[in-house]
């Protein structure tokens, strides 16, 4: 049993119309920094989230990666697919109708695995591009993004030298059914996707003992169907696996396979207020195929002042 109030959020917003259209700026910081000495105070330090400014059509700054896609689940936690990269960026968003589209360029890192350590070589020559084409109705929403890298190293003293493109797509949605009930699902396949999925777990590919380098293939999906029972009593049932291409040079501990199994109630009794309950089952297959399985309980209230 454990406890924390880490996942408050602070955000201070502006909007104001100007000559070029609307300005909006956003500010949003949680307590997930550095731990605090919980044995006395628990005094959590302070993390940045967001910190943007949209003009019109156009946004500068931090923010969450177009990639991340329009499917997430109701659940307190995510699944072991989960697509989350925030990070500093420049965007362009548009409508056309129901149509949505989006393109940005966002801040590189190539990350990947050497000796079994993960390496970061800060030698990125360009910018990561994403782009997202939507569709969305007030029932139904869908999105195909894409992500377009370049892995790269420059260390020609210790003969680690490499650039690759690396490409991955995210297919994602919601559809509305019966009554208030829905069917959320994710899809994502692609080479290099590293950091953009599964919160960096993995890396993007593998530097040889040979000093060549392969991508890392990595493919995943979900799917959530979430019911009402009421107006304020809902629950969710999620599915998630993720399939990760390894290789020789691996850590055998590393998880080549993961699914889990998430099931919650949540209920709202008046407005800006959710208690969640929600249990968890996972389990994962190494590369040498030993499993690890896994229940947890979590339990979780939010309040929006």
């Amino acid at each position: 049993l454990s406890a924390n109030l880490k996942g408050s959020i602070l955000w201070f917003k502006k909007r104001q119309m100007s000559e070029f259209g609307l300005i909006q700026s956003l500010i949003e910081v949680d307590f997930w920094g550095s731990a605090g000495n919980e044995t006395v105070s628990n005094s959590h330090n302070i993390r940045l989230r967001h910190a943007y400014v949209k003009i019109s059509h156009f946004t500068f700054g931090q923010s969450n990666s177009l990639f991340m896609g329009k499917g997430g689940a109701d659940t307190v936690v995510g699944g072991v697919d989960t697509v989350l990269v925030r990070q500093p960026l420049m965007a362009y968003h548009t409508m056309l109708g129901a149509i949505q589209m989006g393109m940005a360029l966002e801040s590189a890192e190539s990350t990947v695995s050497s000796n079994q350590k993960k390496v970061s070589f800060n030698d990125d020559r360009r910018a990561d591009f994403t782009f997202t084409l939507g569709y969305k109705k007030p029932d139904h929403e869908i999105a195909l993004a894409l992500l377009n890298r370049e892995l790269r190293a420059n260390q020609a003293e210790s003969n680690q030298s490499f650039s690759q493109n690396a490409t991955a797509l995210h297919l994602s949605g919601k559809v509305k059914l019966f009554t208030q009930d829905s069917l959320r699902f994710s899809l994502v396949s692609g080479s290099g996707i590293g950091r953009y999925i599964a919160l960096n777990y993995y890396t993007s590919g593998l530097l040889h003992n040979d000093s060549s380098f392969a991508l890392r293939h990595i493919q995943a999906y979900h799917l959530a169907y979430q019911h009402f029972w009421t107006t304020k009593l809902r629950s969710s049932l999620l599915y998630s696996r993720i399939d990760v291409e390894s290789f020789d040079e691996d850590s055998i501990t590393l998880a080549k396979r993961s699914n889990s199994l998430h099931l919650n109630l949540r209920y709202s009794p008046f407005k800006n207020a959710l208690f969640s309950i929600e249990f968890v089952k996972g389990e994962n297959t190494a590369i040498d195929e030993t499993h690890t399985k896994r229940s947890r309980l979590y339990v979780s209230s939010v309040y929006n002042f």
